[in-house]
């Protein structure tokens, strides 16, 4: 079913999914950007109890390169934007700290006051109120839930499968993501749903789905961000790649691993290689990028560099050297 909704002059998106045997029936609204807002309003899917083992599961503790559950929820998502990587593939996105404050909070309301909704039927509260609390000012908005998935590839996977929720993953209005997840090893069959978008729970006694996801997608049009290694939460070398949002905006770009000393003004490109500073830690990039009349725009992002370590090892191995081992465990040894 297609119609249309005045919401704000905000594009807002809502996707609310919940786990993957069969699909509940869906509304989309669409409008255009000049117009009204993008509304997506799907019914959940869920992977009922019947349909799986009432069982209490958490995802695997997650390894360092792997990153927590959001990590790999976020990851996952951009590797299908960028599909094989051919010319037209989408843009990364980056990782919201506020985006992530306003899907944790709905993650952990759905999870305490037994409900699955994109509207809170206790407080009220809606996607955009809810990412207007942490101060992000929102030029598109959109949210899709998850409830009775284990981990982040069974989530992603039931997300690909159901359209409009593909669409929220493969939108390209969107440049930032925020993920939160709760998992609830005390739920009960006992969970509220709200089937026709009133923000009253009309139905209640579903579950127990034990997992709860909220991602909320956003784009704010004045903010430009930066990826390295579209979200990786590591890296093995110090070659990284970036993605710099400001096509069609900015005309130069300099780039800083300290913020303190800088390239020169160069011509913007979105895409390009970078090298971080050599060593195993935190590293950050920095990016400042100009328009035409000098006006400047300010990004950075993170990555987890292990350069060096698996080097060192690999070579005290092969090699045989054992003061390469050594030189490890006491710290004397830097590449």
């Amino acid at each position: 079913m297609i119609g249309h909704r005045s919401i704000s002059r905000h594009q807002l998106a809502f996707c609310l999914l919940v786990s993957a045997t069969a699909a509940v029936g869906s509304s989309v609204a669409w409008a255009a950007r000049s117009e009204q807002p993008i509304v997506y309003i799907p019914q959940p899917i869920t992977l009922e109890p019947e349909a799986k083992s009432a069982t209490v599961r958490s995802p695997a503790a997650a390894r360092r390169d792997a990153g927590t559950p959001e990590d790999q929820v976020a990851r996952i998502i951009n590797l299908i934007r960028y599909g094989s990587g051919e010319p037209g593939s989408l843009p990364p996105l980056k990782r919201s700290s506020l985006l992530d404050a306003a899907a944790a909070g709905h993650s952990a309301a759905m999870s305490e006051d037994d409900f699955f909704a994109h509207c809170n039927p206790i407080s009220k509260t809606t996607p955009p109120i809810r990412v207007a609390a942490t101060g992000y000012t929102a030029d598109v908005l959109g949210e899709s839930l998850g409830a009775g998935y284990v981990d982040a590839s069974e989530l992603v996977a039931a997300l690909t499968a159901s359209p409009d929720n593909a669409t929220n993953l493969q939108w390209y209005e969107y440049r930032e993501v925020g993920v939160g997840y709760v998992n609830d090893g005390y739920d009960l069959a006992t969970v509220a749903r709200d089937p026709d978008g009133d923000c009253y729970a009309e139905s209640a006694g579903w579950g127990p789905y034990y997992s709860y996801w909220t991602l909320v997608f956003g784009r704010r049009d004045n903010v430009y961000p930066v990826i390295i290694d579209r979200e990786a939460p590591q890296t093995p070398d110090r070659f990284v790649d970036l993605y710099l949002y400001g096509e069609g905006w900015a005309s130069n770009m300099r780039l800083s691993n300290d913020g303190g000393t800088w390239t020169d003004w160069l011509t913007f490109s979105s895409e390009l290689e970078w090298e971080l500073e050599p060593g195993e830690g935190i590293r950050e990039v920095y990016v400042e990028i100009k328009n035409a009349v000098g006006e400047i725009r300010t990004a950075s992002d993170t990555i987890y560099s292990v350069d060096g370590v698996a080097e060192i090892f690999s070579d005290g191995f092969e090699d045989g050297d054992l003061n390469a081992w050594s030189a490890v465990l006491d710290g004397s040894t830097s590449r």
